[in-house]
């Protein structure tokens, strides 16, 4: 029988939490996408760009983070391709 990865786990990369200072990879909890443009990779082939938001929760303190970052899969390929922005949490 197949595993199911419905319950299993993602990571974000090792973060400093802005309520505990604890560095670590943060368990993503939630994420959202938004495609916010599109580029010709190809003559007549076009590839979304995407605005990724992620809820992060600290395996220190179980505070939630917010972060976000544009993906496009026609120029990137891991995550030192683009820029990480952590949000302000409320």
């Amino acid at each position: 029988m197949a595993m199911n990865n419905i319950n299993k786990k993602k990571f974000s990369q090792k973060i400093q939490c802005g309520h505990c200072l604890n560095n670590a990879p943060m368990e993503i909890v939630a994420q959202f996408s938004r495609i916010v443009d599109r580029v010709e990779s190809n003559p007549g082939d076009y590839d979304d760009v995407c605005e990724i938001y992620q809820v992060l929760q600290c395996p220190a303190c179980f505070e939630v983070l917010f972060q976000k970052y544009q993906w496009c899969d026609a120029y990137m390929e891991t995550p030192g391709d683009t820029t990480i922005e952590l949000l302000p949490s409320f």
